[in-house]
Parts: C-alpha cells; sequence; structure tokens
C-alpha cells in the first residue's frame, strides 16, 4: 500500500508490482475488439454522441463512528450511577485520527456535566500510535446552562429531592471555574478517567468516581468520531438535543438517540478511471490478479496507472478527479460529485472504477460494461448504477471499514498486509446502491 496524506489521493503514487505466478496472469484482462480497431480507420464517416456522467457520493454524511453507553458499574449487575470509589469501564475500537468524547452528570448538582471539548480527546498520539494513561486532566466540569445552580448535594432542586428548578439566568453552556463550588478544587475532586491501549486498535477507559469526592456520577455516554461533535458549543445555549436530561437528572437516552443518528460507516470515493470501447473489453477480471494499476486504484484511490493501462486498448479513456465546486483534484464525500463528458459511437460501452476510499483496497466498478445506445442507435439516459458492483482487489488484507489504520485516511507505511486471498472478487458486505449513484445523458 502506497502512502496517502490527507485523502488526497491521485496519480503520483510510487507504482508497486504484485507477484505473478507467470507471466500470463495478468494478460488478457485489458482487451479490446480488435474490429474497433479497423471500424475508427475512416473516422469521418462515423457519427458521435456526446455522454455526461454523473458520479454522486450518495452516502449519510455520519461525523460518529460509535456511540454507546455505559451504565453498569464495575462488580454490579445493574445499572446505576457509581459512587465515589466505584467505576464505570467500556472498550471500543478506533483508528488514526478518530477522537473520544463522554458525558456524564454530576449527579449532586442542577445541571454540571464533566466532557472534553467539542475537539474529543485524541486516541493516537503525534507518530500515530495508541495513547494511554491519564485522561483527566482533558476533561472540564461543564454548567448547562439549563437550570439555577444550588450548593452541591445541597440543593432542593437537584435530581435526589425533584426533578426540576427555576432556569439559569445564564443559558450559556460554559466551563466551572475552578473553585466555584465548596469543595470543589478541580476537576480531579471529582473524577478520574484513565485509558489503556490494547491489542488490534482497541482501548479501555475506566471512569472512576474519586474516593473522597463530592458527588457520584451518572452512566457515561461515549463516542468516537473524527470531526469536532455538536453536542454543545461554549458560549451558546444547549441545543434541546438531550443534553439538558443528562445534565440536570443523568439521563443518556434523549443524546444517545441524537447522535445515534450521526453514526455510522461513510466513506468518500476516489478519482477514477473512464474507458469507452466497443467488443470484448474488461476493465478488470474476477479471479484473476489485479494489475498494478487496478491495485494503485483500490488501495490508494491513484487512477493514473490504471488509465495508462487502459490508454490505446479502449477506444478512449481518462481519468475523472476534479469535484464538482472545486478546482482542485480530490474525492468525492457525502453529497460531491464528479463528472465528465465523451465523444461516442453506436456500439460503443462504457466501463469505470474509483477506490472505496474507507477501506484496504475495495473498488467500485461496472460489473458489466454499459451500452451507450439502444436498438435504435439513440444515446441512452438516465440511471445506471445497478450496472455497479462492489470489488476485492485481493492486494491487502481487509481490516474494519473505516477503522482500519492500514486504510489510506490513516495509513503510516507504504504497504499493508498482503491479502491471502490474491484475487479479484465481488464483495457483498455493502449495497452499493446506498453510497453511490451513475446516471449518463446523451446529448445532441
Amino acid at each position: 500500500m502506497k502512502l496517502v496524506k490527507h485523502l488526497v489521493l491521485f496519480a503520483g503514487a510510487g507504482l508497486s508490482l504484485i507477484a505473478c505466478d507467470s507471466a500470463n496472469d495478468r494478460k488478457d484482462h485489458l482487451k479490446e475488439d480488435q474490429n474497433v480497431s479497423s471500424s475508427m480507420l475512416d473516422d469521418s464517416q462515423q457519427t458521435y454522441t456526446q455522454f455526461e456522467v454523473t458520479i454522486e457520493n450518495i452516502g449519510p454524511a455520519f461525523s460518529h463512528i460509535l456511540t454507546e453507553v455505559a451504565n453498569t458499574p464495575v462488580g454490579k449487575s445493574e445499572a446505576g450511577p457509581v459512587h465515589p470509589g466505584e467505576s464505570y469501564e467500556f472498550t471500543f475500537k478506533a483508528g488514526r485520527g478518530q477522537n473520544l468524547s463522554l458525558f456524564t452528570m454530576v449527579a449532586a448538582s442542577n445541571d454540571l456535566f464533566i466532557s472534553p471539548g467539542t475537539a474529543g480527546i485524541p486516541l493516537y498520539d503525534s507518530e500515530g500510535n495508541q495513547r494511554s494513561g491519564d485522561l483527566t486532566s482533558e476533561l472540564r466540569i461543564w454548567d448547562a446552562g439549563t437550570e439555577h445552580n444550588q450548593p452541591l448535594g445541597e440543593g432542593s432542586d437537584q435530581p435526589a429531592n425533584n426533578s426540576g428548578g427555576p432556569e439559569d439566568p445564564n443559558t450559556q453552556v460554559r466551563i466551572v471555574a475552578d473553585g466555584s463550588y465548596d469543595g470543589l478544587d478541580s476537576i480531579n475532586s471529582l473524577i478520574e478517567v484513565s485509558l489503556e491501549a490494547m491489542e488490534g486498535q482497541t482501548f479501555k477507559v475506566i471512569v472512576k468516581a474519586k474516593e473522597e469526592g463530592l458527588s457520584p456520577l451518572t452512566p457515561v455516554l461515549y463516542t468516537v468520531h473524527n470531526a469536532p461533535h455538536e453536542v454543545f458549543a461554549e458560549g451558546e445555549a444547549e441545543k434541546s438535543n438531550g443534553l439538558e436530561l443528562l445534565a440536570e437528572q443523568g439521563d443518556p437516552s434523549e443524546l444517545i438517540e441524537t447522535l445515534k443518528a450521526k453514526t455510522g460507516y461513510f466513506s468518500p470515493f476516489s478519482p477514477g478511471l473512464y474507458a469507452v470501447h466497443g467488443g470484448s473489453f474488461e476493465l478488470f477480471e474476477e479471479g484473476a490478479l489485479a494489475s498494478a494499476g487496478l491495485e494503485d486504484l483500490a488501495e490508494n484511490g491513484s487512477p493514473a496507472v490504471y488509465e495508462e493501462e487502459v490508454r490505446g486498448v479502449a477506444n478512449k479513456s481518462g481519468v475523472f478527479d476534479i469535484p464538482e465546486g472545486s478546482s482542485e483534484a480530490g474525492v468525492i464525500g457525502p453529497g460531491g460529485q464528479y463528472k465528465f463528458t465523451f465523444l461516442a459511437k453506436p456500439g460503443d460501452k462504457l466501463s469505470l472504477a474509483s477506490m472505496l476510499v474507507q477501506s484496504n483496497d475495495w473498488f467500485v466498478a461496472t460489473s458489466s460494461a454499459i451500452e451507450l445506445f439502444d436498438y435504435s442507435g439513440n444515446g441512452v439516459k438516465g440511471d445506471v448504477t445497478t450496472s455497479f458492483g462492489l470489488y476485492d482487489a485481493g492486494t491487502e488484507v481487509d481490516q474494519e471499514l473505516g477503522l482500519g489504520n492500514d486504510q489510506a485516511p490513516r495509513q503510516l507505511s507504504k504497504d499493508g498486509p498482503q491479502d491471502e486471498n490474491d484475487r479479484v472478487r465481488k464483495v457483498d458486505e455493502l449495497d452499493v446502491s446506498r453510497y453511490l449513484k451513475v446516471s449518463i445523458n446523451a446529448t445532441p
């Protein structure tokens, strides 16, 4: 696998050849009907039609990878708060560039909660290694600004005594300054949070209510995310997303529902290549070894080498790499599009391929070439997504989608572990039509 940074996956990546069983292992996977060459001899007699292709990422724009709740204290069998000296434990997987946020209520307060800032806590250091150690200093005590404040453990409007009280005259979410409450000198007076790196990109977190702490802590909602979360914004009012219920009653049910709606797998698609051809051309062959160009596309999202392999074999080939609305090459995230145009004559077909970026070596491609003309010689129009499938290039071991540290957005080294099954094969784990839409339009 070649080194790629910042999801800028373009031509220029180094070429890495795969071992072949023989010199013929790769031959004939890029074929073209010899009749095409002869049909092009008298180009002036051909009638060409222009086509525009739109490739759209219609996948969900999730911003969270994982969202769960730890609600059962260690050593107990039922959910509930942790009292001084007790703790919650939970484990999860995460990749480089992904951060952890957690939320728990200071149960002896009116509306105080503990959380890091919106960026979350980095789970890897600057060299790409999993972190371990005490995270407490990376947390803050926050006032949700939803209820007036009373002395810790003494207020008649706190959850132990009531279900709610008068509104806070200051409705902004804000950091609670050290010493604002009697005995609450710092966050260390309440909580201790530690992180342990484990094998397989796994982490264990222990959230402990301090032995001599001033307050129990409520069940912990935790989430792993890429971009800063939007649960709250310092200096702004609570967003009616469930944070108020967590901060006032220690109940994470509404907030987890909000975050679950933003949690899941998503992936950009990379720049790709297309080929206009006739006859027996095949962009790749299932059951065969991937060519060097296909490997570069499927692992790195770089179509340049692949297009060079196709060029001169197909009638016409090219690269699409400029997202709509941009002047620079790049991937397309959810909502993004590539567009390109080409000329074709009756009898021509279209094949194309692009990398599923949040994978090790998966790519989307035409399962069968798209017929560009109908039986009457009219150019086709409409959605052609059903012509596409998802494939594994067989060049690298597969890791969990969107998490693997050998996947392009997170890799540090040029090469990942070699896949034992080194043949190109179809993948059924994802429904391509949920993530990709391809349409074509013939213009006069």
